[in-house]
């Protein structure tokens, strides 16, 4: 067998060779890992101001690949020209200032950009363009200029393909892996800010790795360690009020709990999603003060059924309100975040919710879909509320009212009976009572009024219950 022996000096320098391009390889993986990041981070930290749509997943991805773009071609410029000692300076300096531009501007002041732009009057899509542009085309510039630097470090060969291949396929593999991580563990695990502060001190290690000396090394993750702390605790961008017990960015929504107090005097807790109002109790006893949930629970105290849904938990005011009746044998919570029940429990009410609460973190739409294709449960659509100044009163939709009736009158129409649809109300009205919007009930026999469905859920034999002379509700 033949073997071939290498001087210690030749050996030395192939086992740096190969360190060499698995730490090269490495930065490579953190640059595309930090710039997938980046995007599904910029996109959560605009869905309170801007809402979830395609025109805000659209703007912001062409305004960071233009970034990406414009990066890889000054890079590959660059790459022609310096040295290789000038190179790793370079790829150092770049990463370091693209963490500490994220950590203390990009993702502190992107949702007060984003209103500060819509309220001076521009749409949707010029708003998300420019606030994105101001905020991390830099840095993405700086991070992508790694990709040709990288390969022409790398090219000891003499083959620039078989180079920038290679930095390009572990460039690539980390995107995977931040735009997978980042939303299935980062967010649920430590929330969208400290998931940014993560990102950004991913930077932050892959220059002090870059550069050559020691000393730098440890100064590089020094520095970076203090620019992170100094965020944090600033709170740039967003300052928490004074009245502000809890705070959490989930992968759904902001979830903020304040306490206020209201003109007679008594303090209220409030629960605030994406910046609305969700839910709210007397901060003293624990009672529901939202007037549309006490209503609720009025109504279903005067039709009972045995099972209950709520589309939508915020705060689990309405289901823990109603599952004291004696009448209601479950109440099923649907809500897609499943961190709204742990804060809850321990922020917002704060104790457990009773036993026949049932938790289901899953989609509304998908709720209400599963349990039809089941059959075990038949959907009754709740009744809708009409309040007016002198009197409140509970309407079946699909049945003419009053005002309906004096609506034909004046046009001259015949009154069609109760029994008929009514021409002036859309067939599926959405406009049901927050918090009540679906009762389950097992083994009921459908009313006579068939004209109601609840909105596009999927659910085609809805059926709803019939109103006496009195206009009371009588279930089907």
């Amino acid at each position: 067998m033949l073997s071939v022996e290498f001087p210690v000096s030749d050996a030395r320098m192939i086992r740096q060779d190969t360190f060499f391009r698995l730490l090269a390889w490495a930065v490579a993986f953190a640059e595309g890992f930090s710039t997938l990041a980046v995007e599904v981070i910029a996109i959560r930290l605009a869905i309170p101001v801007v809402g979830s749509s395609m025109t805000l997943t659209g703007v912001l991805l062409a305004v960071i690949l233009f970034a990406l773009s414009a990066g890889y071609w000054h890079g590959g410029q660059l790459s022609s020209r310096w040295s290789h000692p000038r190179m790793r300076t370079a790829l150092t300096v770049n990463l370091f200032l693209a963490g500490a531009i994220y950590a203390a501007v990009s993702f502190p002041f992107e949702a007060a950009l984003l209103e500060r732009f819509l309220d001076a009057g521009l749409s949707l899509a010029p708003a998300i363009g420019a606030a994105a542009t101001l905020l991390f085309a830099v840095p993405v510039y700086l991070v992508a200029q790694s990709v040709p630097l990288l390969a022409e470090l790398t090219n000891d060969e003499g083959k620039a393909g078989k180079a920038s291949g290679r930095v390009l396929f572990y460039s690539t593999l980390g995107s995977v892996a931040g735009g997978i991580v980042t939303p299935v563990f980062l967010f649920p695990k430590f929330g969208v800010r400290a998931s940014g502060y993560a990102i950004c001190g991913l930077l932050f290690a892959a220059a002090a790795l870059w550069t050559a000396s020691h000393r730098r090394r440890w100064m590089i993750v020094a520095a970076g360690a203090a620019a992170l702390a100094v965020v944090s605790r600033a709170g740039l961008g967003s300052p928490v009020p004074a009245n502000q017990r809890f705070r959490f960015d989930s992968p759904h929504q902001t979830i903020r709990i304040v306490e206020e107090r209201r003109a007679s005097g008594r303090m209220e807790r409030a629960m605030y999603l994406n910046g609305g109002r969700a839910s709210a109790i007397f901060a003293d006893t624990g009672e529901t003060s939202v007037g549309y949930v006490l209503e609720a629970d009025r109504l279903l105290a005067a039709a009972p059924c045995a099972l209950v849904l709520a589309v939508g938990a915020a705060g689990f005011t309405f289901p823990r309100d109603v599952s004291a009746l004696p009448e209601v044998e479950r109440v099923d919570a649907v809500d897609v975040d499943p961190d709204v029940l742990d804060i809850a429990e321990r922020h917002f009410l704060p104790q457990p919710l009773p036993a026949k609460v049932r938790f289901v973190p899953v989609s509304a739409r998908y709720a209400l879909r599963r349990a039809h294709a089941q059959g075990a449960l038949r959907f009754h659509a709740a009744r809708r509320v009409h309040r007016k100044s002198h009197s409140r009163r509970v309407a079946q939709p699909g049945v003419p009212d009053r005002r309906a009736r004096r609506l034909r009158a004046h046009r001259g129409q015949r009154h069609p009976g109760p029994r008929r649809r009514n021409r002036f109300r859309p067939k599926c009205s959405g406009n049901f009572s927050p918090g009540l919007r679906t009762s389950l009930d097992q083994g009921r026999r459908p009313g006579r009024c068939r004209s109601n469905q609840l909105p596009d859920y999927g659910l085609a034999d809805s059926r709803v219950g019939r109103m006496d002379r009195r206009r009371r509700y009588i279930p089907g």
